[in-house]
């Protein structure tokens, strides 16, 4: 498991590309896993009032691999939907479960208390390094600059956003 912990941190830091991983239905439903147990963890763990946890539980998955599956059709590049797949959906857990303990930390801090400067600093920090962990895996997988990578990889985190606002506004 530290083996795929540690592949997935490689791509997520540049030291490797989705080229690294093997072509496996069962690397993909190991990273979905993992994906759905951070997500169903952080529900639980620090629940948000009425949330549906099935159903996000199920879009942290479909959702990332439905965008996945769209650009590499677009781009004729299917045969990568393997290998980029387990590669968005472990770098999503691994960054799930950094940002599930910074909302911990912030919550320690307790409710109406501002963020301690080093919290948020934290927390953007997160959000870029997810920027280009994901830009790695999307200039990797279509073979292409990395300024239109950084374009997939901003649309992939909006369509995340805009499903999670969805997923709040449903309640």
């Amino acid at each position: 498991m530290t083996r795929l912990v540690k592949a997935f941190l490689d791509i997520a830091l540049w030291r490797k590309t989705p080229a690294a991983l093997p072509a496996s239905t069962f690397l993909l439903a190991l990273a979905a896993l993992a994906d759905v147990l951070v997500e169903v963890a952080g529900d639980l763990l620090l629940p948000a009032p009425g949330k549906h946890i099935l159903l996000a539980a199920v879009l942290t998955v479909v959702a990332p691999l439905c965008f996945t599956w769209m650009v590499l059709a677009l781009t004729k590049r299917r045969h990568r939907l393997l290998q980029t797949g387990s590669a968005v959906l472990g770098i999503d857990a691994l960054v799930g479960l950094l940002s599930l303990l910074l909302e911990a930390a912030s919550r320690a801090v307790g409710a109406g208390r501002p963020l301690p400067p080093l919290l948020a600093v934290l927390s953007y920090a997160l959000l870029v390094a997810y920027l280009l962990a994901n830009m790695n895996v999307w200039r990797a997988a279509l073979d292409t600059w990395l300024i239109s990578a950084g374009l997939v990889s901003l649309g992939y985190v909006v369509m995340q956003l805009v499903i999670a606002q969805e997923l709040i506004s449903v309640q």
